[in-house]
């Protein structure tokens, strides 16, 4: 299916065959879950690599692990690699189910995953599921590594032309989120 996007209207869209054609072979996807009050965008690049922007589902812990658990299948039935999560801001509805995706994803998970999120000290609060998430990170390991970003820009090559560059502000609250733009082509 095709949408056409326009300010407060989606409508069904009717590419040429030669635009669907290179749709259907570009080397970048992008899927957006329906998960309620949150966000998980799931973006995938060549060689079957994934990365995840959010992953939450409301303040509720268990839909939460359930979206955790429907992405992990989501990987698996894709045959897709988890490398590289990116949390916008440290709110249960933007990064709730991460810790049920580190704990559950197994091979699904590359050998080497990256957290790129933003520094400030709300990353630290004393909430149940930011404890359980920071207990999914250090029971990985070496396999995970967490880049806190403050005041800075960082430029990631990807694949290709498709490279990410993170912009972090400053402050110390939980508005503090990371921006995130893909460039693709």
């Amino acid at each position: 299916m095709f949408l056409k996007v326009l300010e407060n209207e989606a409508r069904d869209a009717r590419p040429s065959s030669q635009r669907r054609a290179e749709f259907e072979q570009s080397p970048l996807e992008i899927r957006m879950f329906n998960v309620g009050g949150g966000e998980a965008v799931l973006v995938v690049f060549p060689g079957n690599r994934a990365w995840l922007v959010d992953g939450g589902s409301s303040n509720s812990t268990s839909l939460n692990q359930k979206l955790g658990d429907g992405l992990v299948k989501y990987l698996q039935e894709r045959n897709l690699v988890l490398e590289t999560l990116v949390p916008s801001h440290p709110h249960i509805d933007h990064v709730g189910a991460v810790a049920t995706i580190l704990d559950h994803a197994g091979p699904r998970l590359a050998s080497s995953v990256t957290i790129y999120r933003s520094a400030d000290s709300t990353w630290d609060a004393d909430h149940q599921w930011l404890k359980d998430l920071r207990t999914k990170i250090d029971a990985l390991g070496n396999q995970v590594q967490v880049i806190a970003l403050q005041d800075a820009h960082r430029e990631v090559a990807i694949a290709g032309s498709v490279r990410a560059h993170f912009f972090a502000g400053h402050g110390d609250g939980p508005y503090t989120s990371m921006l995130f733009n893909l460039h693709f082509g």
